[in-house]
């Protein structure tokens, strides 16, 4: 069992400092994304370029966030994130005397990796510091402060950009990441029972060296969360990247309100659906989720004015909501604390490839049929995530592990 201090309450120390590490983090990445094309651009180089070095990161990023879980639940978790922030502040400091391609590149590599590790780590240390019955709740407050700063950063960091601020940018981002690196160092995070196995196993020389096993970095019991997961990436893709162009293809000119709406009503949301998923079966979040992802893209693909623009964005916003609170909170209660980390790889990995897939499966559509057609066989997606799920309780049972909140684990089933 993991020793970690878990305390009767939401807003215990750790928590805190997380949340404040996490938004220093994610202050300097996010002010980073919307500048580095500018920037990139202001050398020179072109749009096929600018494309290569932005998505690279992205590639590194899901490569190393399979593999920090399996790390952090047996060596430190402190140590391997700590190690990730000194690694992405070298790279906010290579760019600034960046000037060639290939540094460029390592810039961007050393970034994905640094988030990779820190997105899939971090969140697992403010998780552990939660009593059981406020996990829910937990996961709603640590996601929605990831989501303020992502609305606010990225204004931040393209008005410096225009500007052609870049190297104070740069060096912002560099400085974020140091108070970061500071206050983690504040926060206690013992090692699990599984670590510490491992490293007197590996100091007496008796430990497990049969090289790299892909059970030690993928989680079976995350899967099934994991797999949903991939499927709200394809539905996310679909609508992220191509509702704008559908839009204009329409003559729909204001269509960019439906991601304002939506922001709103999934930060508005995030709070209720933690709290419900403390009390109640995740079918409560899950199956209603989908069934209104599926509403939202039933009205975009018959959209010819803003009106069912705007209606779909608020079902968007409450499907996305419940359905990335369920199934999160089902990925990390369906294993203990010392697997908290190989659980949050394995399901952020499934979102991966799913916004992967979506890309490419909704622009094939598109191109090959309508953005009607494309939205409708996303809304069948939308459907089929919500009957799967039906399927997999009947299969498994209602009360299959992570479903169900620990108070209801005593009940006869």
């Amino acid at each position: 069992m993991n020793e970690a201090p878990v305390t009767g309450k939401l807003w215990n120390r750790t928590m805190v400092l997380t949340i404040l590490v996490s938004v220093l983090y994610g202050l300097s990445y996010a002010m980073l994304n919307p500048a580095l094309p500018i920037y990139v651009e202001s050398l020179g180089y072109g749009t096929d370029i600018v494309g290569t070095i932005v998505g690279v990161a992205t590639f590194f990023a899901m490569i190393f966030r399979g593999l920090a879980g399996g790390w952090s639940d047996r060596l430190s978790r402190k140590t391997i994130i700590l190690t990730a922030f000194l690694t992405s502040a070298a790279a906010f400091l290579l760019f600034c005397v960046a000037r060639s391609l290939p540094l460029l590149y390592l810039a961007r590599c050393l970034q994905g990796v640094s988030s990779g590790i820190v997105v899939t780590v971090l969140c697992t240390i403010a998780y552990d510091s939660l009593p059981p019955e406020m996990l829910g709740m937990g996961v709603a407050v640590y996601a929605l402060s990831e989501a303020l700063i992502q609305s606010i950063a990225p204004s931040i960091g393209t008005a410096l950009a225009v500007r052609g601020h870049h190297i104070l940018l740069f060096l912002l981002a560099a400085v974020s990441i140091g108070l970061a690196f500071v206050i983690l160092l504040l926060i206690p995070v013992p090692l699990t029972a599984k670590a510490k196995a491992w490293q007197e196993a590996k100091k007496n020389g008796t430990a497990d060296r049969r090289g790299f096993h892909l059970s030690d970095y993928l989680c079976r019991p995350a899967l099934p969360a994991a797999f949903l997961l991939l499927m709200m990436g394809i539905i996310y893709a679909a609508v992220s990247n191509y509702l704008s162009i559908c839009g204009v293809s329409r003559g729909i000119s204001q269509v960019a309100l439906f991601f304002t709406i939506n922001a709103i009503v999934l930060m508005a949301t995030r709070i209720l659906w933690g709290r419900i998923s403390d009390r109640k079966h995740l079918g409560w979040l899950l199956i209603p989720g989908f069934l209104f992802l599926g509403i939202a893209c039933v009205l975009i693909a018959q959209a010819r004015s803003m009106t069912p623009i705007i209606i779909a964005a608020v079902f968007h916003g409450f499907g996305y909501s419940a359905t990335m609170s369920g199934t999160q909170l089902w990925a990390i209660r369906s294993v203990g604390q010392d697997q908290r980390s190989t659980a949050n790889s394995t399901y952020y990995v499934g979102g991966d490839l799913g916004l992967a897939l979506g890309a490419y499966l909704s622009g094939a559509l598109a191109a090959h049929v309508n953005y009607t057609a494309m939205y409708l066989v996303i809304a069948g997606i939308c459907v089929f995530s919500a009957l799967w799920f039906v399927g997999f309780m009947g299969i498994k049972g209602s009360r299959s592990q992570g479903l169900v909140p620990p108070d209801w684990t005593d009940l006869p089933k």
